[in-house]
């Protein structure tokens, strides 16, 4: 809710440097305070995505954790339990059909999509489509 008002007012604060860290802990100690549920399902998604072969863990630019593997990015996870990826042509209209995930929150016109991890089901989904993602890096 105010992610999304933030990042569209205040995109220009993106290229300030430190402010979208500084944000994205924000974010994730609000979740941690009042959406512990959400929290949890962060913590577990970056343990996992931890586990797997050769997959590092680094900031990303504009805030959050950035997930890589042979220094190509999987996915990148914001404090607010917000998961972005881009995703192959041929796979995208399938994902934003089940519902789960949406275009991206600021790239709508590319192969990057959205997911928020709000239940154990969004989780899995997400978990799905990494590994789908992480076979073929």
């Amino acid at each position: 809710m105010y992610f999304n008002l933030i990042v569209k007012h205040f995109s220009f604060l993106k290229n300030i440097p430190l402010i979208p860290l500084v944000f994205d802990l924000l974010l994730i100690l609000y979740s941690f305070i009042f959406r512990n549920n959400i929290y949890n399902l962060i913590s577990k998604l970056e343990t996992e995505l931890l586990e797997w072969k050769n997959v590092k863990r680094v900031l990303h630019k504009y805030g959050g954790l950035q997930f890589n593997i042979n220094n190509k990015e999987l996915c990148h996870l914001h404090g607010n339990g917000l998961v972005d990826m881009i995703v192959k042509n041929d796979d995208y209209l399938g994902i934003l059909n089940d519902g789960i995930a949406t275009k991206h929150h600021i790239f709508k016109d590319s192969n990057w999509i959205s997911l928020y991890l709000k239940t154990e089901l969004d989780y899995n989904y997400a978990i799905a489509l990494l590994k789908r993602k992480f076979e073929n890096l």
